[in-house]
């Protein structure tokens, strides 16, 4: 993974966040705001933001590093923290 497949990751998850965040909106005039589709979309809100923040560290970092982390498989411990 490069600098630039990370960076398209991170801009996905962005994508998904906004998405997610219209939905909460949509819910929220619909329903009231307190079901739980309501707050469904705010945590898928909440972890599309969270990815898009690793992505962007993960593409922010010296590719040695990257490699490495790929290389040991570490890549989703650190970003699933499993």
């Amino acid at each position: 993974m490069n600098k630039a497949q990370a960076l398209e990751k991170a801009q996905a998850a962005r994508h998904a966040a906004k998405l997610a965040l219209a939905r909460h909106a949509l819910y929220a005039t619909t329903f009231g705001g307190s079901d739980k589709l309501t707050q469904h979309a705010m945590l898928e809100h909440d972890v599309a933001i969270e990815a898009a923040k690793k992505w962007d560290w993960v593409a922010a970092i010296h590719p040695a590093t990257r490699a490495s982390l790929i290389r040991r498989q570490a890549l989703p411990t650190f970003m699933f923290g499993y």
